[in-house]
């Protein structure tokens, strides 16, 4: 049933490609596109990648507890031309959001820029099976607020299962969080940390010279963000995502945050094709 409602889901998505939406590339062009991604990716990078065995708890589950389980199939492993990030499946028709400074390196083909992504693999590995990813394009950008949507261009596996994404409200001071990311070599890690300030209006930047703002939710220091969570989902105590993880700003080493899930909803509504920003050199 699930797998038949996933093939509705993406012949809905074609027919919406051909009343308007930007149009896709040909199925049979894929192969070249791959082969261009599949010469660019950071391969140190990637290889060092560990993912681990699912979580056993062995003592009665807490909703706490449950949130990885639960969640973690909806998050993906990213890599562009420079890094590894972290995105977050948030439709059943391979939409995908994450950091717009993740896809600023996004390997060009034609006229778009594409990034290599991964699911979590059903069995644990020593490294990233670096042949075995998914093409999403670059459809949307929002430089100001460090937020970028992707569209697979083929379907997701089974076992993919969107994150959803809380209301307007953000969690209140003290409130646990936890990320699920990349961080130090290891895949689709989990952490827990706390909420220690909500800015209704933070501006930042990460010295590339690109002004961001948006309202944002700031990690305690003791709840460690790398450059492998960025993109990736900030979840409350319900498993609700309430953030998207930036990473450290320029000025703030060390002190994580991530970007209010609203700038989410908003980049979703939007639903245009924006041109994308000018490369960094």
């Amino acid at each position: 049933m699930a797998l038949r409602r996933r093939s509705l889901v993406w012949v809905v998505a074609a027919a919406m490609a051909l009343a308007g939406a930007p149009a896709r590339v040909p199925a049979d062009d894929l192969d070249s596109v791959r082969a261009e991604v599949d010469r660019a990716l950071p391969r140190d990078e990637l290889a060092r990648i560990v993912v681990p065995p699912p979580l056993v708890f062995r003592r009665s589950l807490t909703p706490v507890d449950l949130i990885y389980n639960q969640r973690v199939d909806g998050v993906v492993l990213l890599a562009s031309t420079k890094t590894v990030a972290t995105g977050v499946l948030v439709t059943e028709a391979g939409d995908i959001i994450t950091n717009d400074h993740i896809v600023q390196h996004a390997q060009r083909v034609g006229a778009d820029d594409w990034i290599a992504v991964w699911f979590r693999p059903s069995m644990p590995s020593q490294g990233t099976p670096l042949g075995n990813f998914l093409l999403a394009r670059v459809v949307q950008r929002d430089p100001g607020r460090d937020l970028a949507r992707l569209q697979l261009a083929q379907p997701p596996p089974d076992s993919a299962a969107p994150i959803p994404l809380v209301s307007v409200v953000m969690p209140a001071v003290g409130k646990k969080v936890f990320p699920i990311g990349h961080p130090r070599s290891t895949g689709w890690r989990f952490a827990e940390g706390t909420v220690s300030v909500v800015h209704p209006d933070y501006r930042w930047d990460y010295g590339d010279g690109v002004p961001r703002r948006a309202a944002a939710i700031e990690m305690s220091p003791q709840l460690q963000i790398t450059t492998g969570n960025s993109g990736g989902p900030l979840f409350d105590e319900r498993g609700v995502m309430v953030g998207v993880v930036a990473g450290s700003a320029a000025s703030r080493q060390g002190v994580g945050f991530a970007v209010a899930v609203q700038h989410v909803h908003s980049l979703l509504q939007l639903n245009l094709l924006k041109p994308p920003a000018p490369r960094q050199p």
